[in-house]
């Protein structure tokens, strides 16, 4: 890869970062395609966010986002797609013409993954409150969901207007688990710096037959590492991982990459 004066410049805001699949994925797809862009991973603390939108605005072809930033990104935008006013939270960044707008792709990304579930009328049970939760409960909703519950340390009524809120507590917890049909992880916990599970193994010996443990991490956790021990359908984050990417990569290069992506990250992970 060759970076020069007109080399167009992609990347991906978050804080922290750590460790992350979305440059080499990304960067191996625009080599691919013989596109001359390059795509960084940009530790923007949220003291930074106003200088890192303004440095977008003048110098970069687009953006992914991530943690913290999925909600606070938005005042930054000249406007938001259909997809991502309704889901609330963006993930991804593009220009149309002159003007800034964001897009949610985590939301339709998640629906796919989850096609060959039928989730028509289901209970499911969310973990966690941040703009990925946002996402999921929206791709729920499409998908004919009967019942969404979330659990949350601090549960808030207006950002999950449609969801039944309960505190993420033990107690709490308890009897939604007996009952539903589908648990997502939304939360940060297994992800590397933060490795323990947030269910326990007790958790998750009351779920129901036939139920789906969901991760959004895409790399090993033990959450899905116990679930699998005791027989429990899973399913991690890889797959999301990968069709959010190809859908941000075609809003900013009209290039229809989804089976690269896919197999690109099952090389990575």
């Amino acid at each position: 890869m060759q970076i020069a004066a007109n080399t167009r410049l992609y990347g991906l805001f978050g804080y922290p970062l750590g460790h992350t699949l979305s440059p080499s994925m990304h960067n191996a797809a625009l080599e691919s395609c013989g596109i001359d862009a390059v795509y960084l991973a940009l530790s923007v603390p949220p003291e930074k966010l106003a200088g890192a939108m303004e440095g977008l605005r003048a110098f970069m072809g687009g953006a992914n986002v991530t943690v913290p930033h999925k909600v606070s990104v938005i005042p930054f935008l000249d406007g938001l797609t259909e997809v991502a006013e309704a889901v609330g939270a963006v993930n991804t960044i593009f220009w149309e013409g002159d003007r800034l707008l964001g897009d949610n792709t985590d939301a339709p990304a998640f629906r796919e993954t989850l096609r060959d579930v039928d989730l028509v009328g289901k209970k499911a049970l969310i973990l966690g409150a941040g703009g990925a939760a946002k996402a999921v409960v929206h791709a729920l909703r499409q998908a004919g969901i009967g019942k969404i519950s979330l659990a949350a340390r601090h549960p808030d009524p207006k950002a999950f207007p449609l969801c039944d809120l309960v505190f993420f507590e033990k107690e709490a917890l308890a009897p939604l688990l007996k009952e539903v049909d589908l648990v997502v992880n939304a939360t940060p916990l297994g992800l590397p710096k933060n490795p323990e599970s947030p269910l326990s193994r007790e958790q998750l010996a009351t779920l129901r037959d036939g139920a789906l443990v969901y991760d959004l991490i895409y790399t090993p956790t033990s959450l899905l590492s116990m679930a699998r021990e005791r027989g429990i359908l899973v399913r991690d984050g890889s797959g999301m991982l990968a069709r959010q990417a190809a859908l941000s990569f075609r809003r900013w290069t009209g290039r229809d990459c989804a089976d690269f992506f896919e197999k690109s990250l099952a090389s990575r992970v």
